[in-house]
């Protein structure tokens, strides 16, 4: 039975007694105070990713990439294996699951879906990353990066999140391979797209 509040009348005793036994039970406000202290775990939890982002150089580091923020520059530390895996930066993004399957036949190669191999938190984090830096391109134009503005006229927004995030996982790895700081934005400009017409 759905709780909804009863007018002062009731039709007959056995409403009246169900509404009370409800209201003594906490009712809805029950509810409310778990979602309250899951909150505030929640924010504390946050807090202590954000001051390990804080402490760790390569957090920092990481940090840099437009849309890449302090959580998901400590599960990329945390939860992916060593650069040196990799040999390249397009197999990093493959762990990931961000890049199409391919399909091949008579010697022609079709792109299809995403793979979704690898770590799923992460790729997801650097979807929503993603998600973040094209809804401000959207919002605010997006006229230092030609290549994403590209990517926005020709293919809907989810699609064109997707290729950032492949994006943005070869930054990662030239980044923690060479150890430093790379112009983000010269990088975005020359690459091509993995999601072609």
């Amino acid at each position: 039975m759905e709780w909804m509040p009863l007018p002062a009348y009731f039709c007959n005793i056995e409403q009246r007694v169900a509404f009370d036994l409800h209201k003594a039970h906490g009712g809805p406000g029950l509810y409310f105070g778990q979602i309250d202290g899951h909150t505030q775990k929640i924010k504390a939890l946050e807090k202590k990713l954000q001051a390990l982002a804080k402490n760790s150089g390569t957090a920092k580091l990481l940090q840099t990439i437009p849309g890449l923020g302090p959580i998901t520059a400590i599960a990329i530390e945390a939860f992916a294996p060593a650069m040196a895996t990799f040999k390249r930066r397009q197999d990093f993004a493959a762990w990931l699951g961000l890049v199409p399957k391919q399909h091949s036949t008579g010697g022609k190669t079709r792109l299809g879906k995403t793979s979704k191999a690898g770590q799923r938190d992460i790729r997801r984090l650097l979807i929503i990353g993603a998600t973040t830096v094209i809804w401000w391109a959207r919002k605010k134009g997006a006229p230092r990066h030609p290549w994403l503005e590209a990517l926005l006229a020709r293919k809907a927004p989810l699609v064109a999140a997707v290729a950032l995030a492949n994006k943005m996982a070869r930054t990662v790895w030239a980044m923690l391979t060479k150890g430093k700081l790379i112009e983000i934005r010269q990088a975005w400009l020359c690459e091509r797209s993995v999601f072609r017409r």
